[in-house]
């Protein structure tokens, strides 16, 4: 083979339209017809009525078990909106009945690549993060109480207040988790238009894995151990009372889900600082006027002046500084050998950010060329089906099932063999010829998946 000759891996389209359609769905080829589809990078279905769309989109998102985006401008898309997962409406000139329908609304389709690219990438992002925190902090909270039960015979007694309790979810600790839900971006909306391979951390749930929440219960865990413990042998062989004990402990406890939301956060706004900054703030201010008026001075349980006088003693300080320290070195130093050694593509983007532009572009450039040089030899490596063999230039027509371009400069190209589809229009005999190539094209492709189904 001449070295001169273009050696980029070949990509399969399947176009396909509506009478065609009706002839698999009506003849049961609908497992043949998506086990072909599989092997395409794109499937183009033309001429399709709106029923048809939709059996499309219920057929690949039922089938094969994947999540589905339909986007249109008519009324004629509305079912198909609707049977997808994610529906998208275009305003434009036929109505305004496909943005009735759908979830997003956008004016122009070019506007499609920054609501996935972006706002999709941010949107998993953030939802991710913020349910695993919310069952981080429950459990880092809940067990506290479960360790103190080994001191009091199971005997269901809390040694936390009941209003700080109530309050500690209700208040201190729930307004900063819903800003970083809303306001976090993990990479900046100009990487993540320049490098659309991140939008792969979403399709491969990389922020919401099973290893990732056994590893966020495991340090709840290991937080609320160190939460509880510490300040009990830090006033161990004292005559402090429960509610005293458990004043540190609460207050440790705050700083700590706190502080451990502010090392997941990567892009501070004022309104993290707001947030973050006014739980702690009022968990004092409502534990001091709580603490102050008694509101409940009942005999066994007075929380009268315990605040004030915890607040007065320099070991309060001391036990809450050490404890927050200890429980959040292990997920500090997690997150800091991520960021100087991890190789994963957000936080490669995550370093790109910090430098300036000419420093960015020149990286990126570097990566993108890794990554088309990685996925060039890993296909040439792994596709055995595609015979090649360079032809002399003719008119482009079809030669044993090959077919052949002429070029401009009258060189010889590449000639892959492959089945040919011809689905433009009422094709005679198209069971046959779905039922002759499909098993044969789908061994040799197996590695191949679909990626763009347009109806």
């Amino acid at each position: 083979m001449s070295p001169e000759v273009e050696t980029s891996p070949p990509e399969v389209g399947l176009v396909i339209d509506g009478k065609t359609l009706n002839v698999i769905i009506n003849g049961d080829l609908q497992t043949k017809f998506l086990e072909l589809t599989k092997c395409c990078r794109s499937v183009l279905c033309c001429r399709a009525t709106p029923l048809q769309k939709s059996m499309v989109v219920k057929l690949v998102r039922d089938t094969l078990n994947v999540m589905t985006l339909s986007i249109g401008d008519g009324a004629n898309d509305v079912s198909m909106i609707q049977a997808a997962d994610v529906g998208i409406g275009i305003s434009g000139q036929e109505g305004m009945q496909a943005v009735m329908s759908s979830d997003f609304a956008i004016s122009r389709f070019k506007h499609l690549k920054k609501l996935l690219l972006v706002h999709g990438h941010w949107c998993y992002s953030r939802l991710a993060k913020m349910v695993v925190y919310f069952f981080y902090k429950n459990v880092a909270y809940v067990n506290l109480l479960f360790w103190y039960q080994f001191f009091c015979g199971f005997t269901g007694v809390a040694m936390i207040d009941y209003w700080q309790m109530i309050f500690f979810n209700l208040f201190f600790t729930s307004v900063p988790p819903l800003i970083f839900g809303i306001m976090d971006k993990d990479v900046s909306e100009e990487t993540l238009m320049i490098l659309p391979e991140l939008y792969k951390t979403g399709q491969q749930s990389q922020f919401y894995k099973m290893s990732t929440f056994w590893i966020a219960i495991l340090d709840a865990f290991y937080q609320s151990l160190v939460c509880f413990f510490v300040p009990y042998f830090s006033y161990s062989g004292t005559s402090i009372d429960v509610l005293s004990f458990s004043t540190p402990v609460n207050t440790a406890s705050l700083f700590t889900i706190t502080l451990h939301l502010a090392i997941e956060i990567k892009t501070w706004t004022f309104l993290h600082w707001i947030t973050i900054t006014g739980s702690i703030i009022s968990y004092f201010v409502f534990s001091l006027v709580y603490n102050a008026v008694c509101v409940l001075c009942n005999e066994g349980a007075n929380p009268y002046w315990i605040m004030e006088a915890q607040m007065s003693d320099p070991t309060f300080y001391f036990v809450c500084i050490i404890t927050t320290v200890i429980a959040l070195l292990p997920r500090y130093f997690i997150h800091a050998m991520k960021g100087t050694c991890g190789k994963s593509p957000i936080i490669v983007a995550q370093k790109l950010d910090k430098l300036n532009k000419a420093q960015r572009e020149i990286k990126i450039q570097q990566w993108k060329e890794k990554s088309r040089t990685s996925s060039i030899r890993m296909i040439n490596d792994s596709t055995d089906f595609y015979n090649t063999s360079v032809l002399p230039a003719t008119p482009e027509k079809i030669q044993n099932g090959c077919t052949v371009t002429n070029e401009v400069n009258g060189s010889p190209r590449l000639c892959h063999s492959r089945p040919v589809f011809n689905a433009v229009g009422p094709p005679k005999g198209v069971s046959d010829l779905v039922r002759e190539h499909t098993e044969d094209f789908i061994r040799a492709n197996h590695r191949r998946s679909i990626s763009t189904v347009t109806v």
